[in-house]
């Protein structure tokens, strides 16, 4: 049986497909709807989201489909991570990196 043809298969992939997808419109909602402009940060976050969305959608139409699902994964994983690296709490010695609380 193949991947996509059992439920957790079906499953990956509409996540790989919405997550991305969710948080990018969200993201834009943001920009343009209530005039929040992303700072630089966020901007590195919204590159892995777009190659994650990309992967996705690979995935429902070329082979292996469980391998762009995989890295689809992999890439919302990379924006986490970016997230974790460049938000420090506050007194953390990270140069360039926005403090979480600082005025």
């Amino acid at each position: 049986m193949r991947m996509l043809e059992t439920p957790h298969g079906r499953l990956a992939q509409r996540l790989a497909l919405g997550v991305p997808a969710a948080l990018l419109a969200g993201a834009y909602v943001s920009q343009y709807g209530f005039g929040l402009y992303p700072c630089e940060m966020c901007w590195w976050q919204r590159w892995p989201h777009f190659a994650a969305l990309a992967l996705a959608l690979l995935s429902t139409v070329a082979a292996p489909r469980r391998l762009w699902i995989a890295l689809a994964a992999l890439a919302i994983l990379v924006s986490g991570a970016l997230l974790s690296l460049l938000i420090r709490p506050r007194g953390a010695s990270a140069p360039g990196a926005p403090s979480v609380g600082a005025v």
